[in-house]
């Protein structure tokens, strides 16, 4: 069964699909809209990306069967608004059957310094001494004697070394759920910015007959609130978009218009869902006592509000023969093409 955790940017929650919300997706413009003023961030990802086979030849010869493919991630983000105020952008790949095993990606974790050269530290030390002295004498009659006298010494040292520039993080990288994810989380620093184009490289562990497979990518920008009084800084979601990208292995025409179909199948099962919204809403709750019930929590319905997303990234099972028989039938035909389509491309991905 599929992971519904994998969407999580490693927070451990997953995130929940609505018949609009997965369309919006799955059309590469999904936006969390925040209040006036505030940035907000769209993310666009491509559908389908070919994998270049990188297995080394020492490799290919110890272990015939497996294989090393690369892929190349490039995602777009748009920032409307005050892009300054954005802390940063947070990227999530996960492979949902585990088919395929992260090995390498890029970019890794990397710091920068505000400072262009190293840090020249001063310091200073003195040190005085001082002695004073006074004596008064004589005989009243004849003489008055008065002395005075003063001793002072002062020490000066001064030490300038050059110490290294502080280092703040721009880019992080690492895997998730036993190495079948990967995440990268950009900051925005002086030198760097998070709008525009980035490119992810990510070097999968396939079975060696494997030819086409499909991901899920999470992306997430985030800003900090300002601190106020009785209240410390909150992190605050300016947007984030969930997408599913299909995989092929480059020269394999087969394998790439099958993984083109399933992205096509998936848009068609998005766009039909929200058409249809309101005739899965009719179905759930036939009349106005039904709807009566389901605000008072006495009537569940027919239809789970996640069904969209089962279908998406849960297994064949009898929840999902379940969940697809109670559909409007112009849903369920669109839902039985998504899933056909989509065990054409997992058959390309088994090690059979």
């Amino acid at each position: 069964m599929t992971d519904r955790n994998a969407l999580n940017c490693g927070n451990g929650r997953p995130f929940p699909f609505s018949s609009f919300a997965a369309l919006i997706c799955l059309t590469h413009a999904a936006t969390l809209f925040a209040a006036a003023g505030e940035p907000t961030v769209r993310f666009d990802v491509m559908r389908v990306i070919s994998c270049r086979d990188v297995t080394p030849a020492e490799f290919a010869e110890k272990e015939p069967q497996s294989k090393f493919v690369r892929a190349v991630f490039e995602v777009s983000s748009l920032v409307h608004g005050n892009e300054a105020e954005l802390a940063e952008n947070c990227y999530q790949i996960t492979v949902p059957h585990r088919r395929l095993q992260i090995a390498d990606y890029e970019p890794r974790t990397t710091g920068a310094s505000p400072y262009a050269g190293n840090v020249v530290v001063e310091k200073r030390t003195e040190a005085a001494d001082s002695l004073a002295f006074s004596m008064a004498g004589g005989w009243k009659y004849l003489a008055q004697v008065t002395g005075k006298g003063d001793s002072t010494s002062k020490d000066a040292s001064v030490v300038k070394f050059e110490m290294l520039p502080p280092v703040e993080s721009v880019a992080a990288g690492g895997t998730l759920q036993r190495g079948s994810a990967v995440y990268f989380k950009l900051r925005r620093t002086r030198q760097s910015l998070l709008e525009g184009s980035k490119q992810f490289a990510v070097t999968f562990r396939a079975p060696q007959a494997w030819r086409a497979d499909y991901v899920h990518i999470h992306c997430e920008a985030t800003r900090m609130t300002s601190p106020q009084v009785l209240s410390a800084p909150e992190v605050v979601v300016c947007g984030q978009g969930n997408y599913l990208v299909a995989l092929y292995l480059e020269g394999d025409e087969e394998s790439r218009s099958v993984a083109t179909n399933f992205m096509d199948t998936a848009l068609e099962l998005g766009r039909v869902a929200v058409q249809r919204d309101r005739d899965i809403k009719r179905q759930n709750f036939p009349t106005v006592f039904h709807q009566f019930g389901a605000m008072v929590g006495a009537v569940e319905p027919k239809i789970s509000e996640n069904w969209l997303s089962d279908i998406m990234y849960m297994s064949r099972s009898e929840h999902l023969q379940r969940v697809t028989r109670q559909l409007p039938p112009e849903v369920r035909r669109a839902a039985q093409q998504y899933l056909a389509a989509r065990d054409a491309l997992c058959q390309l991905g088994s090690t059979r």
